[in-house]
């Protein structure tokens, strides 16, 4: 650990305070450390309270090929002595002295993945990410705000993140701006074809999937899950544009439906258009189509469903019935 200076802003929120600064990767792989938690079962006595550092590839990309800013702050806390020097009298602004090891509370993966860029890439060394300094810590009070930055997060639900995903225009000049939506594709083309398939006048899903940022009356899957429950289909049919894929869809569930006819009346009273329901016919919907494109006959879906054996009673289907998982 080498004594660090640093140009920090102190910020007040009551009676705490902490420093808000910057720190480039040799500082970070210098002076940081992971307290990670350790059970000893022998005795029944534990250490620590974060995880190890994992190597995080897309994080590493980002930061080598400098796509995109990363603002969220690290948050380190010092167990031993920080002096603050104002550049003026009761002045906010000046420096801070650190002598002591600064330990990760949050941020491990982005302060690791610097150290790993500087690696692979030696412009990295002038990279800062932001970093907050709570002064004043002991092992319990870092792991107390672990719990607090962790546990009070309010996490996005996974169908807005779908949405506004489909939304993002991608700047072709800098394709590595959003690591984390590479391989999605198929993803993000499933999350397509549902909400058009939710819009379908007449069709067998219209209105019936509960689609992130409108009203939610009357749909009975989110749109994540029965995303979900066609990317395999859509992986088979990946050739063909979405209005077949979409028609395709339409007919077998038409087909489905005309068989347990109060399903499509009342589909809250079954499962059939459910989660566990529409992940079961839509594996069922993927062999129907291998058959289909096998046999160069997309006409008979109805005995294919027979020779399949599926059991299409309402009994089966209804909610609380007998097929219920």
């Amino acid at each position: 650990m080498k004594t660090l200076t640093l140009p920090a802003i102190i910020v007040h929120q009551g009676k705490n305070i902490f420093y808000l600064t910057t720190m480039n990767a040799e500082q970070l792989s210098s002076n940081t450390s992971i307290d990670p938690y350790i059970m000893h079962d022998e005795n029944n006595t534990y250490e620590g309270y974060n995880r190890n550092y994992t190597a995080r590839k897309d994080l590493v990309e980002l930061i080598t090929t400098q796509a995109a800013a990363i603002p969220t702050s690290i948050v380190l806390g010092s167990r031993g002595t920080v002096t603050f020097t104002p550049t003026t009298p009761n002045s906010d602004l000046g420096t801070i002295t650190v002598y002591d090891t600064l330990w990760k509370i949050d941020g491990i993966h982005r302060s690791g993945s610097l150290v790993d860029a500087l690696s692979i890439n030696p412009s990295v060394a002038s990279y800062q990410l932001p970093v907050a300094i709570i002064p004043n810590t002991d092992v319990n009070i870092e792991r107390g705000q672990f719990l607090r930055i962790n546990q009070t997060q309010q996490k996005i639900p996974s169908s807005l993140a779908e949405a506004v995903a489909n939304t993002l225009k991608i700047n072709p000049a800098n394709p590595n701006e959003y690591p984390f939506l590479k391989n999605r594709a198929m993803s993000l083309r499933s999350s397509e074809i549902v909400r058009r398939l939710n819009k379908t006048p007449n069709g067998p899903w219209q209105n019936r999937v509960k689609i992130a940022g409108m009203p939610r009356e009357g749909g009975i899957i989110t749109d994540t899950s029965f995303a979900k429950s066609l990317a395999p289909l859509i992986r088979r049919m990946e050739f063909l544009d979405d209005e077949e894929i979409i028609s395709y869809v339409n007919n077998f569930w038409n087909v489905c439906l005309s068989k347990v006819p109060l399903a499509r009346l009342n589909p809250s009273q079954f499962w059939m258009q459910k989660q566990g329901g529409a992940t079961v016919l839509n594996s069922v919907a993927t062999r129907i189509y291998e058959l289909c494109r096998k046999n160069n006959d997309f006409n008979h879906i109805e005995q294919l469903l027979d020779v399949v054996a599926v059991d299409f009673t309402e009994e089966f289907w209804k909610k609380g019935g007998v097929g219920v998982l």
